[in-house]
């Protein structure tokens, strides 16, 4: 401890010093607080952001077979923290091949500031004999990075 700082008052000093600096944590922990520390530009509110989700997580994508055509069925929940509306475009995207992706479905969505909705995509896909794993991917167009979430399953073969 420098000299200087102990004929300020000694040990009383710093343990003052201590007690203000955790009063003054403990204030910025409030709502109150908070909002202080923002006034006088010691912080910064965080930016809105987006968090796409599967409204099922467990089983994202149900598929069921018509013949040499499948049904797909999935719904992606799309929460918007920003402070104003926003319009989202979501694609869908089928790997039935690694490395090959084929854009399947879009669907566009004006989420409101602080909303969530959620967003059903449906279709038909033909399914490769014998069944087969499969990928699906949402994506947010425009995003950078590129926010994306992926479910697998598989794809029920088709009969002849």
């Amino acid at each position: 401890m420098s000299a200087s700082l102990l004929r300020l008052g000694g040990w009383r000093s710093v343990g003052a010093l201590a007690v203000v600096a955790v009063a003054a944590t403990g204030i910025g922990q409030t709502g109150t607080g908070h909002a202080l520390l923002e006034k006088a530009g010691l912080i910064q509110r965080p930016s809105g952001y987006t968090a796409l989700s599967f409204v099922v997580p467990d089983s994202p994508v149900k598929v069921t077979s018509a013949g040499k055509q499948a049904h797909y069925a999935l719904t992606v929940n799309v929460r918007n923290t920003n402070t104003t509306s926003r319009d989202y475009l979501l694609s869908l995207l089928l790997v039935q091949r690694p490395g090959h992706a084929r854009q399947i479905n879009s669907q566009a969505s004006l989420v409101g500031p602080g909303k969530m909705v959620s967003i059903p995509l449906t279709g038909k896909i033909t399914c490769a004999r014998p069944p087969a794993p499969v990928e699906f991917i949402v994506q947010l167009a425009g995003s950078h990075p590129a926010e994306a979430i992926h479910a697998w399953t598989t794809c029920p073969g088709h009969r002849n």
